[in-house]
This record gives structure tokens, C-alpha cells and sequence, in this order.
């Protein structure tokens, strides 16, 4: 209940650090990317605790679940993805925009990037 509250927290705040990035990004920009970054890395961490507590609660079909693993691995990888695109705000701001535009096409189609993942892991057991 907690973890899907924080989700929630987090998802609600998403427009302001858009709208501030969005504002000040000629003027500020270092800044007004490392808050987008900042709630990008709150997004993976609620995003990573609600996929392992669905798996370690064994919510997710035993048939399901090594293909669910693979998300728990993309979400795992976004948080330290997420945190050196948020260092790299305070030196670039075009390196940091351009990971933040990789990593929402992760988000917005976990599906193909889990997949591919699965079927990477499976070639890999049955050598």
C-alpha cells in the first residue's frame, strides 16, 4: 500500500519539475534538469520497489515469472541510469537530455525491452 502511494506521490509530481524544465531551460538549465532528473530517479525507485514486491510477495504466476524478472532488471538499471544522467546535468545539459529521451522510450514500452531481455536470459540457460 505504501509503495503504491509513493508511486502515486511521485507521478503527481511529475509536472512540476516538467513545467520548470520546460521554463528554464535556456536560463537555468543545469538546474531545472537535475529537478526533472531528481524525480526521474523517485519514478525508478517506486517503479523498482513495486515490481520486486510484486515478485517477492509472489504475486506474478509462477509461469510469468522470469519473464517478469526482466523488468525487475530494466527498473533496477534505471536507478543508476537515472543517477549519472542526474550528475551529468551539473556538467552537460545535452548529454543528460538526450539519456532522459533513451530512458522514457524504456518506460513508455517496457514490454519489447523486457522481452528482449527474456529472450537473451533463455538463449543463455540453454547453452
Amino acid at each position: 500500500m505504501w509503495i503504491n502511494g509513493f508511486l502515486l506521490f511521485v507521478v503527481t509530481l511529475t509536472p512540476f519539475p516538467t513545467a520548470v524544465l520546460a521554463e528554464y531551460l535556456d536560463k537555468e538549465g543545469g538546474t531545472a534538469l537535475a529537478m526533472f532528473g531528481l524525480n526521474y530517479i523517485l519514478i525508478s525507485v517506486a517503479a523498482d520497489l513495486l515490481c520486486t514486491y510484486a515478485y517477492n510477495a509472489r504475486l506474478i504466476e509462477d509461469s510469468q515469472r522470469e519473464y517478469y524478472s526482466a523488468y525487475k532488471i530494466i527498473y533496477r538499471y534505471a536507478i543508476f541510469y537515472n543517477l549519472i544522467a542526474f550528475l551529468l546535468c551539473f556538467v552537460s545539459i545535452l548529454v543528460p537530455l538526450l539519456m532522459y529521451s533513451i530512458l522514457f522510450v524504456a518506460f513508455a514500452a517496457p514490454k519489447v525491452f523486457a522481452s528482449k531481455i527474456y529472450k537473451i536470459r533463455m538463449k543463455r540457460i540453454k547453452k
